[in-house]
């Protein structure tokens, strides 16, 4: 079920949005970028919009919430391919080069049974549940 927006949203997203554009163009500016009139002009143009007329950053902000889920669907994946890369194919190479088997995967004709006894030294309390 969506949640409908409320105008003070507007206006906080309006206000956000003007803000940011606002720190980008005076980076534009630092740098002499001849664009950063352009991005100032669209940074004042968000903070009128959040003043005088919130209802229509409506359409933007369906837009631009759009446009960063899908980001970060795709960011996302690439960190997690990254992640997972970085960190599990070392470990892996390690494990191979000293020759452990930690999940105790290798089969053993031998053997009658894979069950592990364990010694369980359980004392249920059921005073303090929580």
């Amino acid at each position: 079920m969506k949640k409908e927006k409320s105008i003070q949203e507007m206006k906080q997203f309006g206000k956000v949005m003007a803000i940011a554009f606002f720190l980008l163009s005076f980076v534009f500016f630092w740098h002499q970028k001849p664009w950063a009139i352009y991005v100032l002009s669209v940074a004042v143009l968000f903070q009128c919009a959040a003043w005088f007329l919130p209802k229509i950053l409506f359409p933007v902000e369906r837009i631009w919430m759009k446009i960063g889920h899908g980001l970060g669907w795709v960011n996302t994946r690439i960190l997690l391919t990254l992640v997972f890369f970085v960190m599990m194919t070392p470990l892996r190479l390690i494990l191979l080069l000293f020759r452990k088997d930690i999940l105790d995967q290798k089969l053993e004709r031998a053997r009658t049974s894979y069950w592990k006894a364990r010694q369980v030294d359980f004392s249920p309390n059921y005073e303090r549940l929580f």
